[in-house]
């Protein structure tokens, strides 16, 4: 069986993505959530959204669920998808992951995000990609 990581943020895009990979898969399905802490201050609110997501999506089917905490207030980075990617990478490496996923909208398509490349560079174990 497929092990699928799904990273949710608590937005619409993972929400759907996660609700797809559970009505459409027979994969087993590992949802992690980072509450990020940043200069944006949306960690509250996306920790109130995640709370009521996971137990309405587990009811569909059972998954693992994981959260992480990343506190970087004190420095400004420049994208959140970054450590998103890097902490994926991570659990993809070490948590026996055949494939991750993410939702993204339709303007969410360049083929040069430089976190992507991040990310592959993560998980091969090559940081300079």
């Amino acid at each position: 069986m497929t092990t699928t990581l799904i990273m949710t943020s608590s937005g619409l895009d993972s929400t759907v993505a996660l609700l797809k990979l559970l009505t459409e898969t027979d994969d087993s399905i590992h949802a992690h959530h980072i509450h990020l802490m940043n200069s944006e201050g949306r960690h509250k609110a996306e920790a109130k959204s995640i709370s009521k997501i996971i137990p309405y999506c587990q009811k569909i089917r059972p998954f693992k669920y994981t959260t992480s905490i990343q506190d970087f207030r004190q420095i400004n980075l420049p994208y959140d998808l970054h450590i998103c990617r890097f902490v994926a990478a991570q659990i993809c490496r070490y948590g026996g992951i055949d494939r991750c996923v993410s939702g993204k909208c339709k303007d969410d398509t360049n083929p040069l995000d430089v976190a992507t490349n991040n990310f592959n560079a993560c998980l091969s174990g090559n940081p300079d990609g």
